[in-house]
């Protein structure tokens, strides 16, 4: 057996492969970890989301238990600064029927991260110059619930 050559018998992982290991590794990290970030992200708006829903359900309630001669004194807006998040909640009450009145209610917030949800932009309650998008001549907000209340005793 002159000039057999002997292979040798390796049982390790070459240089190449340990990197592509290592790359796959820590692409497979990163998309976990932004995964993670993202949901984390998703949690608080939608905290905060249902902390202004509260309040605007809260609102829809005191109305609902106040007479149809007493919907009037509910045009107005307050302060929202419970649950952790700092905003508006504004009632309007269309007054042009005395049979039917539409109360609309809009919450408008500031969010953790520096983001103004709803058209209240410095989160006073009234309608300033700038702040009306669509031109309704309302504030208005994703966080917004409208309802209509009927003088049963006309």
């Amino acid at each position: 057996m002159i000039g057999a050559v002997k292979k040798k018998n390796i049982d390790g992982l070459t240089l190449v492969e340990l990197t592509f290991a290592a790359v796959l590794m820590i692409l497979t990290f990163v998309g976990v970890l932004s995964t993670y970030i993202q949901c984390s992200n998703l949690t608080e708006i939608s905290r905060e989301s249902s902390t202004a829903m509260l309040a605007a359900k809260s609102r829809m309630e005191e109305i609902r238990n106040s007479t149809f001669a007493g919907l009037d004194g509910f045009h107005n807006t307050f302060v929202l600064d419970s649950g952790g998040i700092d905003g508006s909640v504004v009632s309007y009450v269309d007054l042009t029927s005395t049979r039917v009145k539409q109360i609309t209610i809009s919450v408008s917030y500031v969010m953790k991260n520096g983001r103004i949800i709803g058209e209240d932009t410095n989160l006073d309650g009234d309608l300033d110059a700038g702040e009306d998008q669509n031109a309704n001549g309302r504030i208005d907000s994703p966080i917004q619930l409208i309802t209509s209340v009927y003088n049963t005793g006309a």
